[in-house]
């Protein structure tokens, strides 16, 4: 109730000290912003082209937008695109170039923004940096974690389709914006909501990924760690532990691991893939603040899977029902082969392929 309280109140603030005309380039600068993010030196190239061929028509409430026409601008922005459109092609150039640009991107929309409200009320111009600002760091993001996700595969193709199809995505955006400014505004705020609640699961993938491409390039350089013990766990994972063992238990291995996708469990958090001997054997992955997954040795089945950049292991019940995943870097292939070696001194025969199924 008191959030429907306080959004009320900000609405009617927000429209109290703007007329139509300021929220339609509020909203105008909302949908630039969101492209800016995406890819700023197309959305200003695309502006400045517009006006200089009479494609874009800026009304008089657009006037302060016409800088945007300079020769120096068009061209600027035209030499910074071709360098993007060659680096946002090329797998994990686009993720560095991306990193380069976490800042400039939410800082260039600012500055569009307050160029398309112009000289407007003082109130409207602070609202319009920062939130356009935040909505293309939130597009930004949303990108880079795309492209993050697509350069895990190892083919080119897919990282060229999406890198046109944002360009694309740009310049019909910028169409449909000056065409459709409440609209657009609307659809930015829509976005701007959905960002907000898929933002964990997007922050938690993006520092997963860059953990396995940093185990990856240790990888690539040899691999000195041990296979297994003595692994630093947390000290709230480390607590948990004396309650999770069972007169009789003890700890086997815990072994630094990324939750993966799983029914009902979570996904990309950090943890321990760990494993318990004794009258009631049994594997399972904990982690600081989720609640702890695990199978019995007698029901599981543990399928290794390679993949581009990290080593799975998927455990399931005899009915193939998958429990949880567990995701290990690249530089831990060692770790890796002797988690499979003892789960096949614990009785884990090797089946044909990569899966293994405790006897």
């Amino acid at each position: 109730m008191a959030r429907h309280i306080l959004t009320s109140a900000v609405s009617v603030f927000v429209l109290h000290i703007l007329t139509m005309d300021e929220l339609r380039l509020l909203c105008t600068a909302l949908g630039v912003a969101a492209l800016a993010g995406i890819n700023l030196y197309l959305t200003v190239f695309v502006l400045s082209v517009g006006l200089n061929t009479g494609w874009l028509v800026l009304g008089p409430e657009y006037a302060s937008l016409q800088v945007v026409s300079h020769p120096a601008i068009l061209i600027s922005s035209g030499i910074m695109y071709v360098f993007e459109f060659f680096a946002d092609k090329v797998p994990w150039i686009d993720t560095l170039w991306d990193t380069l640009h976490t800042l400039v991107r939410p800082l260039g929309a600012a500055f569009l923004g307050m160029a398309i409200l112009g000289q407007s009320h003082p109130v409207a111009e602070i609202l319009a940096a920062l939130a356009c600002g935040s909505v293309a760091l939130s597009t930004h993001l949303t990108k880079a974690g795309t492209r993050l996700l697509v350069n895990t595969s190892p083919e080119p193709v897919t990282n060229s389709v999406v890198s046109v199809a944002e360009d694309l995505l740009v310049v019909g955006g910028m169409a449909f914006v000056y065409h459709y400014p409440l609209t657009s505004g609307a659809l930015v705020l829509v976005g701007a909501a959905l960002f907000i609640f898929f933002a964990p699961r997007l922050f938690r993938l993006i520092r997963a990924l860059f953990t396995f491409i940093f185990a990856f390039s240790r990888s690539l350089f040899g691999n000195k760690n041990q296979p297994l013990l003595d692994v630093e766990m947390s000290d709230s994972e480390r607590d948990r532990i004396p309650e999770l063992t069972r007169t009789g238990d003890r700890l086997l291995w815990a072994a630094p691991a990324f939750a993966g996708s799983s029914s009902g469990g979570p996904s990309l958090h950090r943890g321990h893939l760990i494993a318990f001997a004794g009258p009631e054997a049994r594997i399972g992955w904990i982690g600081r603040k989720r609640q702890p997954l695990w199978l019995p040795w007698d029901q599981v089945r543990v399928q290794h899977k390679r993949r581009f950049l990290y080593h799975e292991l998927e455990f399931s019940d005899a009915s193939h029902k998958v429990h949880f995943r567990a995701r290990l870097g690249k530089d831990q292939n060692l770790r890796v082969e002797a988690i499979l070696r003892d789960l096949r001194q614990e009785g884990i025969q090797t089946m044909p392929g990569s899966e293994l199924v405790l006897a």
